[in-house]
This record gives C-alpha cells, structure tokens and sequence, in this order.
C-alpha cells in the first residue's frame, strides 16, 4: 500500500491540438517495507475544445534515478523561494548556527540560499559578517566547528564534505559519503562521523582524512562519548535491525551497552555530564555516567532546544518570543530572555552571549546578557 504525495516537479512537455505531455516526479510513502520512493512518470492528457484536461493515460513510469530525485528536490526549494512562499518569512530561517571558542559563527538557511554558509566573528562584543561560503548547488545540511581550531565542516544533501580554514577562508579537504544529514567531530579533533540518509553511519580520520571503517547496522545518528574517544553512541532506526540506544567500541565494533528505547537524536551537554535524545513528540535528559532518567517527555519547540551545561535552553511552541531555562540541578525553570519576533534558532556563545535565530530572511543577532 502507497500513500502519494505531491509531485516534486509537474512540468508541461508540449500542448498539440488535442494532447499534453506532462513530466513529473512523484514522491510516495511505502507503509509496508517502511520506505520513500520517487518515480518518474510521463503522462498524456486527452483535451477538450475548452483546452481543459479530460482522459489521463500513463506514457512511462519507472524508479526515478538518484540524480533525477536530487534534481526534483531542488527545483521544489527553487520554486519555494522563487514563486510561492516569498511572503513566507519561516521558510527563510536560519536552520543551523554553530559558534567556536575563537569567535567564528557560521549558520546555514533552509530554503533561502540553502546552498550558502554565511561566516561571522563576534569582535568586541559586536557580530560582523565576514563572507558568504558555498560548496556547491545542493542543500546544506550540517556544519560543525573543530574544537581546537579555527576549522568548519559542513555537508549537502548529495553527500559532499567540504572542510574550511576559516583563518584563510579557503578549501582545506572534500569527502564524500551518501546523503549525510549530520556531523559530529571528536572532542580531540582526531575523529569525524558523518550520519548518511541511507543509515549508513561512516567514521573520518581526521589527520589523514582516510576513512576508518562504516558501521552498516542502520543508524539513525551517532556521536563520540565525552570522555572515551574510542567509543560511539548511536540511535538505531525505528523500523530497523535495532531500536535500541548502543554504545560500541570503535576499534571492535562490539556493543558495550544497550539501551532499551529508541531516539532520533542525541545530544551531549557541553560538559559531559548530561545526555539529551528525543523521539518524535518528546525528549528526555539523562545523567551520562550512570544513564540515571532526570527528566522524561520534557515538552520543548523542537527547532529550538539545547543543552548547555547544567541548564537546558528552550522555546514552547504557543510563545517562541520567549527563551526559557531550565536548570537540571534544581529542576527548577526560570525566564531567560525575551524577544519581539520568534526565536528560531539559537547558539549560547557563552555565559554573556547569545546568538539567536529570528523569524526572518537570513537573520541573526548577538545578544548581550545582563550580569
């Protein structure tokens, strides 16, 4: 069974006197092996004295092809931006901002130039832009920083990774693997990760860029423990070998511990002593060393939650103008900052700064918190 969605791309081939010709790219959703196909179709229509369409015959339908998908999901965000959504200003967002411990800020957009990495430096208590960064025509997806240096890393949807000396601004190394939708880099700078679409997990050396091994079991998203580099946490799929949380040994590939629940994602507090995952109407923060549950279904803005320390950072979706805190010691939530727009995104900088994602075209602001 097969449930159709809207065509990523419904283009008129050619009108004659009584016929039209029309491409498409259909995506549909398989309920009975879990998957998402596209496939391509070429369809004929019988028309009218009116012109209007009447008899539908099916000319061709196959799989569409990788390049052919790719090709339709990026004429579908042209066509968000170009025609229908310009009065849209949530489609123009920030997605993702990161920050290092050196000033740099780096944020990529969803729809409006999602091809684009824009560059900042905080100096002086002031956000300046410095340049606009673009590894090519696809979808960006994820950018992190290097710990220890001034070094970016950010992937597309067609699987490219591209590092940037942010010091010179130019091209350090291209990688390739599948169609990553996540990084996550060792608190060393030794190692990268990379999460593909197709669940496909792969591990980077990254002094040599030689890749190290993949793991192929079906992960949804994986990232180094805190304080042991040579072990990895990893979220299995919901429909999967496993749907369980695993800790494996990176040099064994052994499971050293297993937990039995499922998340999307995971995300380590800054200082290592708390582990925030979320399923797909929740989330829930444990303590790392003993996996002790300190909150469970805590109800947060999805697109805009985070975990920083002892506190954890969130919006509620029916006032997004307002950030709160919740801290994990005293479990106690307090109002952290106000807004006149919608927050989006936001990057806490330190225990001064905050940068934060607007509702807006491609706007970010620096925030300077009271003593």
């Amino acid at each position: 069974m097969a449930t159709a969605k809207d065509p990523l791309i419904n283009t008129t081939l050619f009108n004659s006197s009584n016929k039209q010709y029309r491409e498409l790219i259909v995506s549909q959703y398989t309920a009975t092996n879990k998957q998402r196909i596209n496939s391509y179709r070429i369809l004929s229509y019988e028309l009218n004295a009116a012109g209007n369409r009447t008899e539908q015959t099916e000319v061709e339908v196959r799989p569409a092809t990788r390049e052919e998908s790719i090709a339709a999901y990026t004429q579908q965000l042209k066509t968000f931006h170009d025609e229908g959504f310009k009065e849209v200003d949530s489609l123009y967002l920030f997605d993702k901002i990161r920050c290092n411990s050196f000033g740099y800020v780096a944020a990529i957009s969803k729809l409006y130039h999602y091809n684009l990495i824009h560059i900042y430096k905080i100096v002086n208590d002031e956000l300046i832009k410095l340049t606009v960064l673009s590894q090519g025509d696809a979808q960006l997806m994820d950018i992190k920083f290097f710990h220890h240096s001034n070094k970016l890393i950010t992937s597309d949807c067609l699987g490219k990774i591209c590092i940037w000396n942010l010091d010179t601004l130019q091209l350090v190394k291209t990688l390739k693997h599948g169609q990553n939708h996540s990084l996550f880099i060792s608190k060393d700078d030794s190692m990268l990760v990379t999460n593909s679409g197709n669940w496909n997990t792969a591990f980077w050396n990254l002094v040599t860029y030689e890749k190290i091994f993949s793991d192929k079991d079906g992960c949804m998203e994986a990232d180094f423990l805190p304080d042991n580099q040579t072990q990895y946490v990893w979220s299995g799929m919901p429909y999967g070998k496993y749907k369980t949380v695993r800790t494996r040994n990176i040099n064994s590939g052994e499971d050293v511990d297993v937990k039995d629940f499922f998340a999307y994602s995971l995300t380590f507090a800054e200082n290592g002593k708390y582990f925030m995952t979320w399923g797909k109407e929740h989330r829930s923060v444990y303590e790392y060393k003993t996996w002790k549950l300190l909150i469970q279904n805590f109800e947060a803005h999805l697109f805009a939650s985070g975990i920083n320390d002892d506190c954890i950072y969130f919006t509620k979706v029916e006032n997004a103008t307002q950030l709160f805190r919740y801290n994990l010691l005293s479990a106690s939530t307090e109002l952290f900052y106000i807004n006149k727009k919608s927050i989006y995104r936001f990057c806490q900088v330190d225990d001064s700064k905050l940068l934060i994602g607007l509702n807006g075209i491609a706007n970010i602001e620096l925030v300077i918190l009271a003593k």
